[in-house]
């Protein structure tokens, strides 16, 4: 599978260097400056991440371009632009002031590759404190601003470029054109990768992480779960997988049906354990001690808690590994339980925002038809009371998703996220909210794939 590589310095852009990447349907990885993989004919171009360092620095990152810079198609972005002058006969110095902010680029040679089809000035994003005062001989300048001569520069004879501003930021308005340019038409990549690619890569890392190891997880007759079971059992094998299907006087018959459907299509292990009786006795024990409190979370979180101590007492007994079901958006705003539907080892989908879960279930069943199409149609629910539907406490997830990726992925300020086009102000004001509150839950959860560029975790994190 043909790839773009990201060196990383460090930089807060980084993810967002991939993402625009994957949004031209190329798969990139992100690999440490300094843990360079070996470059094979996969591999059809690099880029170089900005970072907190200056070049001048004494500790500032130093890679071995031996393997790449002349033999493949190489984009340094900021540090990684001031690093290919420095390190090759340039000289980079502080800048008279910090360049932060927009400025207007202008092309100075619209014929170069990079360049082409960009107009004669265009808005970019500057984020340095050091500017190049001077490129070697071979190095050519592709474009300026006003304040930074070398905005840009080719060298002549390879196929090396570097850009002191941030074509992956929103603010560089023909960013996206700069990085098709290198990735498409300069790297030659084909634009046929989809985050369904991704999934296909992510069954072969499962199947080689966990070798003949066994898994168990809940289906709830919900799209969670049924992807999550779908994935486990074409990475493992169905003989290696077990679904436990936990009803209450809540599950609706149609979940049931359709859970056992799934399991039984798959091939899995399919089991059933119904928890109300537990859950009675929960009740009767802790009732006295509610004091005639109406019904709520408490009642709700309950339920998942003794689904998750079923599951996590099914994994100590066989030895198999508890793959937990949630999505990265009720992994965003809390929409879970802590040692509920969070217990567990793995979390096969845990960077995958529900709307996509409903498109990676149908890309799945056009491989073949295994997700009884209910599943896809039916209003999602927790079913953890009666008529609960998810749309009771969250907005519709076409809405949620948007914000999410607004905010977390793209890290755009709230109030431009309150701008964009359907979008109320409260509403974003609310999730924002919910998905700072919920920090807490998302350290306590266990790790999994990542399919965005900006997962929670290292990725993103919120001090609280």
């Amino acid at each position: 599978m043909e790839k773009i590589l990201i060196l990383d310095f460090g930089s807060q852009y980084t993810q967002l260097i991939a993402r625009r990447v994957r949004e031209l349907n190329v798969y990139c990885e992100i690999h440490p400056f300094n843990k360079i993989p070996a470059i094979d004919a996969s591999v059809r171009g690099v880029i170089l991440s900005g970072s907190p360092f200056s070049v001048r620095d004494a500790q500032a990152p130093t890679p071995d371009l031996s393997a790449i810079k002349g033999k493949l198609p190489l984009l340094g972005v900021c540090y990684g632009a001031q690093f290919l002058a420095s390190a090759f006969g340039g000289e980079v110095q502080p800048a008279p002031s910090r360049e932060y902010g927009r400025a207007v680029l202008t092309v100075g040679d619209a014929g170069d590759p990079l360049m082409r089809g960009l107009p004669a000035t265009t808005q970019v994003w500057m984020s340095h404190g050091d500017t190049i005062t001077s490129v070697p001989a071979n190095y050519k300048i592709v474009a300026s601003t006003e304040d930074v001569r070398v905005a840009a520069f080719r060298i002549e004879g390879e196929q090396t470029w570097g850009i002191q501003f941030h074509p992956e930021v929103y603010h560089s308005t023909d960013g996206t054109q700069l990085l098709k340019n290198f990735v498409v038409d300069i790297c030659g990549c084909g634009q046929s990768w989809t985050s369904e690619g991704f999934v296909e890569a992510t069954v072969r890392e499962l199947r080689e992480k966990l070798g003949d190891d066994k898994v168990v997880l809940g289906l709830s007759g919900g799209v969670d779960s049924a992807l999550t079971l779908a994935i486990a059992a074409d990475a493992l094998g169905p003989d290696r997988v077990r679904a436990v299907m936990m009803p209450t006087e809540y599950t609706a018959d149609i979940s049931l049906e359709d859970a056992e459907k799934l399991a039984r299509t798959l091939g899995v292990r399919y089991d059933v354990i119904a928890i109300s009786s537990v859950f009675n006795q929960y009740m009767t024990m802790l009732n006295p001690y509610f004091e005639g409190r109406p019904w709520d979370v408490t009642e709700e979180n309950l339920q998942a808690r003794i689904r998750g101590m079923i599951l996590m007492a099914l994994s100590n007994k066989t030895g198999a590994l508890v793959l937990t079901t949630g999505n990265k958006s009720e992994s965003a705003v809390g929409y879970s339980t802590l040692y509920g539907d969070l217990a567990g080892g793995f979390a096969l989908i845990r960077d995958v925002l529900k709307t996509r879960v409903y498109r990676l279930c149908a890309w799945r069943n056009r491989q073949e038809p295994v997700i009884p199409e209910r599943i896809l149609t039916r209003a999602p629910s927790a079913e953890l009371r009666e008529g609960q539907k998810d749309e009771d406490s969250l907005p519709p997830y076409a809405v949620l998703d948007r914000i999410i990726e607004s905010y977390v992925e793209k890290r755009m300020a709230p109030g431009d996220i309150a701008r964009l086009d359907g979008m109320n102000p409260e509403t974003v004001k609310r999730i924002i909210t919910m998905i700072h509150r919920s920090e807490y839950k998302r350290r306590q959860s266990p790790t999994g794939p990542r399919i965005s560029p900006v997962g929670f975790g290292r990725d993103w994190r919120y001090n609280f």
